[in-house]
Protein backbone atom coordinates (compact mmCIF):
# COMPACT_ATOMS: atom_id res chain seq x y z
CA UNK A 1 0.00 0.00 0.00
CA UNK A 2 1.38 3.41 -0.95
CA UNK A 3 1.54 5.85 1.94
CA UNK A 4 0.54 9.47 1.55
CA UNK A 5 3.65 11.65 1.47
CA UNK A 6 3.42 14.79 3.59
CA UNK A 7 4.87 17.35 1.22
CA UNK A 8 4.29 20.32 3.53
CA UNK A 9 6.24 20.84 6.75
CA UNK A 10 3.13 22.13 8.52
CA UNK A 11 1.31 18.85 7.78
CA UNK A 12 4.19 16.92 9.32
CA UNK A 13 4.07 19.00 12.51
CA UNK A 14 0.33 18.36 12.66
CA UNK A 15 0.88 14.58 12.41
CA UNK A 16 3.38 14.79 15.27
CA UNK A 17 0.74 16.52 17.38
CA UNK A 18 -1.77 13.78 16.53
CA UNK A 19 0.75 11.16 17.69
CA UNK A 20 1.14 12.93 21.01
CA UNK A 21 -2.61 12.66 21.56
CA UNK A 22 -2.17 8.90 21.94
CA UNK A 23 -0.55 9.48 25.34
CA UNK A 24 -3.81 10.93 26.63
CA UNK A 25 -5.19 7.41 27.00
CA UNK A 26 -2.71 6.84 29.81
CA UNK A 27 -3.33 10.32 31.19
CA UNK A 28 -7.04 9.69 31.53
CA UNK A 29 -8.40 11.13 28.27
CA UNK A 30 -9.67 8.07 26.39
CA UNK A 31 -8.75 9.12 22.87
CA UNK A 32 -10.07 6.86 20.13
CA UNK A 33 -8.38 7.99 16.94
CA UNK A 34 -10.38 5.43 15.00
CA UNK A 35 -13.69 7.24 15.47
CA UNK A 36 -14.08 10.19 13.10
CA UNK A 37 -16.29 12.20 15.44
CA UNK A 38 -13.83 11.83 18.29
CA UNK A 39 -10.90 12.54 15.97
CA UNK A 40 -12.51 15.80 14.87
CA UNK A 41 -12.99 16.94 18.46
CA UNK A 42 -9.36 16.13 19.24
CA UNK A 43 -8.16 17.81 16.04
CA UNK A 44 -9.86 21.03 17.08
CA UNK A 45 -7.60 21.21 20.13
CA UNK A 46 -4.46 21.33 18.01
CA UNK A 47 -3.29 24.87 17.15
CA UNK A 48 -2.80 24.41 13.40
CA UNK A 49 -1.74 28.02 12.81
CA UNK A 50 0.96 27.77 15.45
CA UNK A 51 2.24 24.53 13.94
CA UNK A 52 2.40 26.16 10.51
CA UNK A 53 4.44 29.02 11.96
CA UNK A 54 6.80 26.61 13.72
CA UNK A 55 7.33 24.72 10.48
CA UNK A 56 8.08 27.93 8.60
CA UNK A 57 10.55 29.04 11.27
CA UNK A 58 12.42 25.73 11.06
CA UNK A 59 13.47 26.45 7.47
CA UNK A 60 13.48 30.26 7.52
CA UNK A 61 17.26 30.61 7.85
CA UNK A 62 17.88 28.45 4.78
CA UNK A 63 20.21 26.19 6.76
CA UNK A 64 17.58 23.43 7.04
CA UNK A 65 15.47 21.74 4.39
CA UNK A 66 12.23 19.82 4.95
CA UNK A 67 12.66 16.27 3.62
CA UNK A 68 9.31 14.52 2.98
CA UNK A 69 11.00 11.19 2.27
CA UNK A 70 12.13 10.93 5.89
CA UNK A 71 8.76 11.76 7.42
CA UNK A 72 7.14 8.31 7.55
CA UNK A 73 9.99 6.76 9.56
CA UNK A 74 9.53 9.49 12.15
CA UNK A 75 5.76 9.13 12.33
CA UNK A 76 6.11 5.34 12.63
CA UNK A 77 8.61 5.75 15.47
CA UNK A 78 6.29 8.14 17.29
CA UNK A 79 3.27 5.87 16.88
CA UNK A 80 5.26 2.85 18.07
CA UNK A 81 6.39 4.74 21.16
CA UNK A 82 3.07 6.41 22.02
CA UNK A 83 0.47 4.11 20.48
CA UNK A 84 0.56 1.54 23.28
CA UNK A 85 -0.17 4.27 25.84
CA UNK A 86 3.06 3.64 27.77
CA UNK A 87 3.27 4.26 31.48
CA UNK A 88 6.73 5.68 30.99
CA UNK A 89 9.11 6.84 28.28
CA UNK A 90 12.78 6.17 29.12
CA UNK A 91 15.60 8.28 27.77
CA UNK A 92 16.67 5.50 25.38
CA UNK A 93 13.28 5.70 23.61
CA UNK A 94 13.43 9.50 23.51
CA UNK A 95 16.93 9.39 22.02
CA UNK A 96 15.74 6.98 19.32
CA UNK A 97 12.82 9.24 18.46
CA UNK A 98 15.10 12.27 18.30
CA UNK A 99 17.61 10.49 16.09
CA UNK A 100 15.04 9.38 13.52
CA UNK A 101 12.83 12.48 13.60
CA UNK A 102 15.89 14.69 13.46
CA UNK A 103 16.27 13.59 9.83
CA UNK A 104 13.03 15.27 8.74
CA UNK A 105 14.63 18.72 8.66
CA UNK A 106 18.14 18.22 7.31
CA UNK A 107 21.05 20.57 6.76
CA UNK A 108 21.55 22.37 3.47
CA UNK A 109 24.95 24.02 4.12
CA UNK A 110 27.64 22.61 1.83
CA UNK A 111 31.28 21.95 2.70
CA UNK A 112 33.03 25.16 3.74
CA UNK A 113 29.77 27.05 4.21
CA UNK A 114 28.97 29.07 7.32
CA UNK A 115 26.98 27.24 9.99
CA UNK A 116 25.75 27.49 13.56
CA UNK A 117 25.32 23.81 14.54
CA UNK A 118 26.45 20.53 12.99
CA UNK A 119 22.93 19.68 11.83
CA UNK A 120 23.14 22.63 9.42
CA UNK A 121 25.69 20.65 7.36
CA UNK A 122 24.36 18.84 4.30
CA UNK A 123 27.22 16.35 3.83
CA UNK A 124 26.99 13.25 6.01
CA UNK A 125 29.61 13.15 8.74
CA UNK A 126 30.52 16.82 8.56
CA UNK A 127 30.52 18.97 11.68
CA UNK A 128 30.14 22.70 12.29
CA UNK A 129 33.54 23.64 13.65
CA UNK A 130 35.81 26.58 14.21
CA UNK A 131 39.55 27.13 14.43
CA UNK A 132 41.64 29.92 15.95
CA UNK A 133 40.82 33.18 14.17
CA UNK A 134 38.20 31.57 11.88
CA UNK A 135 34.40 31.49 11.87
CA UNK A 136 32.39 28.27 12.03
CA UNK A 137 32.14 26.22 8.82
CA UNK A 138 31.00 22.75 7.77
CA UNK A 139 33.96 20.39 7.46
CA UNK A 140 34.80 16.72 7.94
CA UNK A 141 36.26 16.10 11.43
CA UNK A 142 39.98 15.36 11.67
CA UNK A 143 40.80 13.44 14.89
CA UNK A 144 43.77 14.79 16.84
CA UNK A 145 45.74 13.32 19.74
CA UNK A 146 46.37 14.94 23.12
CA UNK A 147 48.95 17.66 22.80
CA UNK A 148 48.66 17.87 19.01
CA UNK A 149 48.10 21.13 17.18
CA UNK A 150 44.51 21.98 16.21
CA UNK A 151 44.84 24.88 13.80
CA UNK A 152 42.46 23.83 11.02
CA UNK A 153 38.67 23.85 10.90
CA UNK A 154 37.48 20.33 11.66
CA UNK A 155 40.44 19.41 13.89
CA UNK A 156 38.87 17.43 16.71
CA UNK A 157 40.65 16.91 20.02
CA UNK A 158 40.11 13.66 21.97
CA UNK A 159 37.37 13.38 24.60
CA UNK A 160 38.37 15.31 27.69
CA UNK A 161 40.52 17.79 25.75
CA UNK A 162 39.77 21.11 24.07
CA UNK A 163 41.62 23.23 21.51
CA UNK A 164 43.51 25.82 23.54
CA UNK A 165 44.49 28.93 21.64
CA UNK A 166 44.79 31.25 24.64
CA UNK A 167 48.43 32.01 23.82
CA UNK A 168 47.00 34.75 21.60
CA UNK A 169 48.43 33.44 18.34
CA UNK A 170 46.44 32.12 15.38
CA UNK A 171 49.43 29.94 14.49
CA UNK A 172 49.58 28.10 17.81
CA UNK A 173 46.81 25.97 19.32
CA UNK A 174 47.04 22.57 20.99
CA UNK A 175 44.71 19.89 22.37
CA UNK A 176 44.79 20.51 26.11
CA UNK A 177 43.08 18.66 29.01
CA UNK A 178 39.83 20.32 30.04
CA UNK A 179 39.27 21.50 33.60
CA UNK A 180 37.90 19.07 36.18
CA UNK A 181 35.77 19.38 39.33
CA UNK A 182 36.71 22.37 41.45
CA UNK A 183 39.09 23.91 38.93
CA UNK A 184 38.53 27.41 37.48
CA UNK A 185 36.76 27.65 34.12
CA UNK A 186 35.63 30.16 31.52
CA UNK A 187 34.53 30.34 27.88
CA UNK A 188 38.15 29.87 26.83
CA UNK A 189 38.95 27.26 29.49
CA UNK A 190 36.02 24.79 29.53
CA UNK A 191 35.20 21.93 31.88
CA UNK A 192 35.30 18.25 30.94
CA UNK A 193 32.17 16.25 30.05
CA UNK A 194 31.38 15.40 33.70
CA UNK A 195 31.24 19.02 34.81
CA UNK A 196 29.68 22.35 33.93
CA UNK A 197 31.13 25.81 34.48
CA UNK A 198 29.21 27.37 37.37
CA UNK A 199 30.25 30.72 38.84
CA UNK A 200 33.73 30.35 37.41
CA UNK A 201 34.42 26.85 38.71
CA UNK A 202 33.79 23.34 37.36
CA UNK A 203 30.95 21.58 39.22
CA UNK A 204 29.74 18.03 38.70
CA UNK A 205 26.68 17.70 36.48
CA UNK A 206 23.40 17.24 38.31
CA UNK A 207 22.32 13.75 39.34
CA UNK A 208 18.84 12.21 39.30
CA UNK A 209 16.31 14.42 41.07
CA UNK A 210 18.61 17.44 41.19
CA UNK A 211 17.38 20.81 39.86
CA UNK A 212 18.26 21.74 36.27
CA UNK A 213 17.61 24.35 33.62
CA UNK A 214 18.52 22.49 30.42
CA UNK A 215 19.46 18.92 29.48
CA UNK A 216 23.13 19.87 29.51
CA UNK A 217 22.91 20.46 33.28
CA UNK A 218 22.23 16.75 33.84
CA UNK A 219 24.69 13.87 34.06
CA UNK A 220 24.87 11.20 31.36
CA UNK A 221 21.70 9.12 31.07
CA UNK A 222 19.45 11.89 32.41
CA UNK A 223 17.45 14.77 30.94
CA UNK A 224 15.79 17.86 32.38
CA UNK A 225 12.04 17.39 32.94
CA UNK A 226 10.24 20.70 33.28
CA UNK A 227 7.23 19.22 35.07
CA UNK A 228 7.94 17.93 38.59
CA UNK A 229 4.94 19.29 40.49
CA UNK A 230 1.18 19.09 40.02
CA UNK A 231 1.14 22.87 40.41
CA UNK A 232 3.00 24.15 37.31
CA UNK A 233 3.59 27.55 38.89
CA UNK A 234 5.77 25.97 41.60
CA UNK A 235 7.31 23.23 39.48
CA UNK A 236 11.13 23.08 39.63
CA UNK A 237 12.73 21.28 36.65
CA UNK A 238 14.74 18.21 37.68
CA UNK A 239 17.03 15.63 36.08
CA UNK A 240 15.19 12.34 35.45
CA UNK A 241 15.64 9.10 33.52
CA UNK A 242 12.13 8.94 32.05
CA UNK A 243 8.74 10.55 31.67
CA UNK A 244 5.95 8.96 33.74
CA UNK A 245 2.38 8.97 32.48
CA UNK A 246 -0.67 8.22 34.66
CA UNK A 247 -3.90 10.01 35.44
CA UNK A 248 -2.97 13.21 37.26
CA UNK A 249 0.80 12.71 36.95
CA UNK A 250 3.04 15.75 36.58
CA UNK A 251 4.11 14.76 33.07
CA UNK A 252 0.49 14.39 31.99
CA UNK A 253 -0.09 17.92 33.23
CA UNK A 254 2.87 18.97 31.10
CA UNK A 255 1.49 17.13 28.08
CA UNK A 256 -1.72 19.12 28.40
CA UNK A 257 0.32 22.33 28.23
CA UNK A 258 -0.82 23.58 31.63
CA UNK A 259 2.64 24.78 32.65
CA UNK A 260 4.79 27.67 31.54
CA UNK A 261 7.81 26.17 29.79
CA UNK A 262 6.66 23.01 28.05
CA UNK A 263 8.09 19.55 28.47
CA UNK A 264 11.77 18.96 27.86
CA UNK A 265 13.34 17.37 25.99
CA UNK A 266 10.51 15.51 24.31
CA UNK A 267 10.75 14.58 20.66
CA UNK A 268 11.56 17.87 19.01
CA UNK A 269 10.49 16.27 15.78
CA UNK A 270 10.99 18.76 13.03
CA UNK A 271 14.14 20.28 14.47
CA UNK A 272 17.58 19.20 13.51
CA UNK A 273 18.83 18.85 17.02
CA UNK A 274 16.11 16.57 18.14
CA UNK A 275 15.60 18.16 21.53
CA UNK A 276 18.88 16.99 22.97
CA UNK A 277 17.60 14.13 25.04
CA UNK A 278 21.07 12.75 25.24
CA UNK A 279 21.69 14.24 28.64
CA UNK A 280 24.58 16.34 29.78
CA UNK A 281 27.25 13.67 29.55
CA UNK A 282 27.94 14.55 25.93
CA UNK A 283 26.90 18.18 26.01
CA UNK A 284 27.85 19.78 29.29
CA UNK A 285 31.61 20.22 28.96
CA UNK A 286 33.78 20.05 25.86
CA UNK A 287 32.38 18.79 22.59
CA UNK A 288 35.30 16.55 21.89
CA UNK A 289 37.42 19.61 21.24
CA UNK A 290 36.16 20.36 17.76
CA UNK A 291 38.64 22.69 16.21
CA UNK A 292 38.88 25.18 19.03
Amino acid sequence: MTRHVLTRAGSFCYRVAISLLLLRRRCGDAVDVGRPSRRIREDQRIPRARLERAAAQATASGALTYTPGNVQACITQLNNAYGSSPGNLPIATLNQINQICGQVFVGSVTTGGSCQVSSDCAVSGEICATAPGQSAKCEQPTPKTAGAQCLDIGDQCPTGDYCDSTMGSSTYATCTPAQTTGQPCSLTQPCDDNNSCTDGACALLAGEGAPCTTNSDCASGLFCDTYTDTEPATSVPACVTEYTFARGSVDCIGLEGQGTNGMAPGPEAGTSEGGGAEGGGGEGGTDGGSGG
